[in-house]
This record gives structure tokens, C-alpha cells and sequence, in this order.
């Protein structure tokens, strides 16, 4: 009950209340008619206008299960430094046996695009951040969306073929 209370905002003048979630939220999108889930985060102080972070996991945290992937990187970065945050930070899942290449990369932008319409984040500060598989994800979706994030950030990345992930260009 506290947790709603904390999550809801009385529209003063009006008598009305909307809820307004925050913290690591459950969000699904659909990609070629399939429901693909993925994690938000959305800091306490969310009023709009905030930058938005697109953070693309390594190859140990595929799946479907769309929790594992906020397990590695930012996701513990935000639970034990929350003020650090002020963005919304988005933790799409690649699936099993993926990569951000392709039909995780398709998810990875469908994933960004519905959270910066339902938290109205600001569309000149959107980043892109990547570890290892994920950054090799980073830099194919920033090629593949050139004018869409302000920065990239691949950690321990490639774009060379590396094991069973192909190269970024033939």
C-alpha cells in the first residue's frame, strides 16, 4: 500500500489522481507480432524532459525472462546509486541464442521508443551504452539509427567477427 501511495500524484484542482510509476518497472513490446519483455528504469523524480539510456547487456544475459539483463552493468550501478541517475534508463532483453544485431537490435529500439513516449524523455539526449555483446549491439544500432543517440558507449566491445557473433560489416 505504501508503494502505491508513494507512486501516486493528486492532480491538484482537479480531484483526480494518476499513478506514476517508479524504479525498475515490467514493460513488454511487440516485434513482428511477438511480445518481447524488458525492463525500465524511471527515477523518483521523473517530470519529463529526462535524457534516456538504451543499455544493451552481454551474451550471458539473454533469454526471455526480462529481468536477467538488468543483472550486469547500469542495472546494478542504479540499485546501489540511484541519485547518480537522473534518466531513464531502458534494459531491453536479446533473445536466446541472439544478438543486437538483428532481431535484437529490432526489440532493442522498439523497447527504447515506447519508453520515451510513455515517460516523455528528451529525444536530443538519448545515449546508447553496451557491454561486450552489448556493446558490439551499441555501436550496430547507433550505424543503423545514425542521427538518433548524442552518445555511444561500448564497453569491452567488437565489431569484428568474435566467436559465434558475426562481424558488424562484411
Amino acid at each position: 500500500l505504501l508503494r502505491w501511495l508513494a507512486g501516486t500524484l493528486l492532480l491538484l484542482g482537479t480531484g483526480t489522481t494518476q499513478a506514476v510509476e517508479t524504479g525498475f518497472l515490467d514493460r513488454s513490446v511487440l516485434v513482428d507480432g511477438v511480445a518481447y519483455k524488458f525492463q525500465v528504469y524511471v527515477p523518483r523524480d521523473n517530470h519529463g524532459g529526462l535524457p534516456i539510456i538504451l543499455f544493451l547487456h552481454g551474451a550471458g544475459r539473454r533469454g526471455n525472462d526480462g529481468i536477467t539483463q538488468t543483472e550486469e552493468g547500469m542495472g546494478p550501478a542504479i540499485r546501489n546509486n540511484v541519485e547518480r541517475y537522473p534518466a531513464v534508463v531502458v534494459f531491453p532483453q536479446a533473445p536466446p541464442g541472439g544478438s543486437f544485431q538483428a532481431l535484437g537490435g529490432k526489440v532493442a529500439i522498439a523497447a527504447l521508443d515506447a519508453a520515451a513516449v510513455e515517460f516523455r524523455t528528451d529525444a536530443s539526449r538519448t545515449y546508447v551504452v553496451g557491454h561486450s555483446m552489448g556493446g558490439n549491439g551499441a555501436w550496430s544500432v547507433a550505424y543503423l539509427h545514425p542521427k538518433r543517440f548524442a552518445a555511444v558507449v561500448a564497453v569491452c566491445s567488437f565489431v569484428e567477427a568474435m566467436g559465434p557473433f558475426p562481424a558488424m560489416f562484411p
